[in-house]
C-alpha cells in the first residue's frame, strides 16, 4: 500500500529534498508494515515515528486527501495485530499526523477552502 502513494508523491510541488523524504518514509512504511505482518505484533515504541512518517508523506503530497488511504489503510492494517489500546494509540498518532499535515499545508487557505470541502454545493452558508 505504501508503495502506491509514490507517484502521488512525486507528481506534487513540493522541494526535492521534501519529495526525497517523503519516499524514504514510504519505504520505511513499507518494511515496518512487512516486519509487523511477519511478527504479527507491532511494538509501540515505533508508533512515533510511523506517526512522522506519515506527515512527511501527506504534507508533501499536493493534496493531504490525496494520501488519506494510506492513513485508513495503514490503520486498518494496525487493527489487526494489538490490543484495543495499541490501536488506539496509534490511531490517535495517524490522525494527528494527518490533520497536522491538512493544517501545515492549507494554512493559506482561509474558512471558505474548508467550508467548500465540506459542505455540499449551493449550501446556505452563514460564514
Amino acid at each position: 500500500m505504501a508503495l502506491l502513494a509514490v507517484p502521488i508523491v512525486l507528481s506534487s510541488d513540493a522541494s526535492g529534498g521534501h519529495k526525497a523524504a517523503a519516499i524514504a518514509s514510504l519505504l520505511f512504511l513499507g518494511g515496518r508494515w512487512t516486519r509487523g505482518y511477519a511478527r504479527e505484533r507491532f511494538s509501540a515504541p515505533w508508533d512515533l515515528p510511523e506517526g512522522l512518517a506519515l506527515f512527511l508523506v501527506n504534507s508533501a503530497a499536493f493534496e493531504p486527501t490525496a494520501t488519506l488511504g494510506l492513513v485508513i489503510n495503514g490503520m486498518i492494517f494496525r487493527s489487526l495485530y494489538g490490543s484495543t489500546r495499541g490501536v488506539a494509540g496509534a490511531l490517535l498518532i495517524y490522525l494527528g499526523a494527518f490533520l497536522l499535515a491538512v493544517a501545515v499545508t492549507r494554512a493559506d487557505a482561509g474558512l471558505d477552502y474548508y467550508l467548500s470541502s465540506v459542505l455540499p454545493p449551493r449550501w446556505p452558508s452563514c460564514f
